[in-house]
């Protein structure tokens, strides 16, 4: 069995939290972490695979997609792997969730904000995937995160917090040599 000095050392296994409004860039990040071998575990992918590819958004299965991402997050974490959640996180309750599933499985989160772009140009980018949404949802979802958006913050038990702006050889540089708990 491990003391417990042992067990308070975190491993070199980071959980990266997405958080974003809709529109701003969060799945085309997701991507380059993914060219790094980062496991993308997304909420919108699960409502895609339900549906052939498409998306679909189905309040009577969103119980089970939230299940199964906690899973597929659980059981990615077990195997090793560092994973980002690509979704809204703009909510400390949403966090804290995640949190807690890194606590569990004592890995590093880094949380990764993105740059709080104005509702107009959200909507303009999510509008060339719209997902069969019109404008005027797009801009009702938008309005619902913007609401309920809490900055994340140190206090929250993050290790790290990297927001958007940031010299642009520091994102390739955390990815690529990873993330290190301070000594």
């Amino acid at each position: 069995m491990e003391n417990k000095e042992e067990h308070k050392k975190k491993k070199d296994q980071v959980m990266v939290i997405l958080v974003g409004n809709i529109g701003c860039g969060k799945t085309t990040l997701s991507r380059k972490y993914a060219d790094k071998k980062y496991i993308v575990v997304s909420r919108d992918g699960l409502r895609s695979m339900i549906d052939g590819d498409r998306y679909k958004f189905d309040v009577e299965l969103e119980s089970l997609v939230y299940d199964v991402e906690t899973y597929a997050i659980e059981l990615f974490l077990r195997s090793g792997y560092n994973i980002v959640v690509d979704e809204t996180n703009t909510s400390l309750r949403s966090r804290r969730r995640l949190l807690m599933i890194a606590e569990d499985h004592n890995v590093q989160t880094l949380v990764h904000v993105l740059p709080g772009l104005n509702k107009k140009e959200c909507v303009e980018r999510r509008m060339k995937s719209n997902r069969g949404y019109t404008k005027e949802k797009w801009e009702e979802i938008w309005n619902m995160f913007d609401k309920n958006y809490i900055e994340p913050d140190y206090k929250e038990g993050f290790d790290w917090i990297l927001r958007e702006p940031y010299p642009k050889q520091t994102l390739g540089r955390l990815i690529k040599y990873g993330y290190k708990q301070n000594a």
